[in-house]
């Protein structure tokens, strides 16, 4: 029985892998895939230190068990640290204008979120106070010009999109407005993303961007560091 214990970890760890090989394949949902990977994850970090630390006492499964229990102890630190990072800012939805984000048009008509409000904020309602609070950065040193022409915003703007790992679903140029989809590497979720070029009352021209998940409470940071890159890349 201690033998199979010990093994667990091992098998766990092997399925948090080879899970996201199957979302990929398309025979997993995302949410699926996510939700079996952490289970997985969760097995595998309390088989393996309890596991390891009954393995310690038995002679002939020793060297096993240190090594089950390495893993355990690993698998639980790493499981710690996505849990605090999850609590952090339990949020989805981060714009940079938080009295006047940018609305979705394109993504709204998306099957995917069909029947979803995408009003801001999707999802918590205090969304825009914790995001002052968890976020401060994204509503300073923002792109702004007071002595330039829209048209030059809105050409940074557009070839700042086209640079990120996007998928660009609308660009109105009339409007100012670009609507994006940023899919996730691992577990392949979509995410929606607008950029505004605007003036706010008639004022110096503005280059606003919300990202928003599409399923889920929090995006572990995931969005916010989206806008991050985008006016990095600028």
């Amino acid at each position: 029985m201690i033998q199979l214990l010990l093994f667990t970890p091992f098998l766990m760890a092997a399925m948090m892998l080879g899970i996201p090989l199957l979302v990929w394949a398309g025979l997993m949902s995302p949410l699926s895939g996510f939700g079996a990977a952490m289970g997985a994850w969760v097995v595998g970090a309390g088989s393996g230190l309890l596991s390891g630390v009954i393995g310690a006492f038995k002679p002939d499964v020793r060297p096993l068990a240190w090594w089950a229990l390495a893993l355990g102890a690993v698998l639980a630190g790493a499981l710690f640290l996505v849990a605090w990072q999850a609590n952090l800012a339990p949020i989805h939805d981060i714009s940079t204008d938080l009295d006047d984000p940018p609305q979705f048009t394109v993504a709204a008509t998306h099957p995917d979120n069909a029947g979803r409000d995408l009003s801001y904020p999707h999802g918590d309602p205090d969304s825009a106070e914790i995001q002052r609070r968890y976020y401060p950065d994204l509503a300073e040193n923002l792109p702004v010009g007071c002595d330039v022409d829209h048209r030059e915003f809105w050409d940074l703007a557009l070839a700042a999109a086209e640079t990120m790992d996007w998928t660009i679903t609308s660009v109105n140029a009339a409007d100012m407005v670009i609507e994006a989809e940023a899919t996730s590497r691992i577990f392949r979720f979509v995410d929606d993303v607008v950029i505004r070029v605007h003036s706010p009352n008639g004022g110096c021209v503005h280059v606003d961007v919300r990202s928003t998940s599409r399923v889920g409470r929090s995006d572990l940071g995931a969005n916010a560091a989206r806008i991050r890159k985008f006016f990095g890349s600028w």
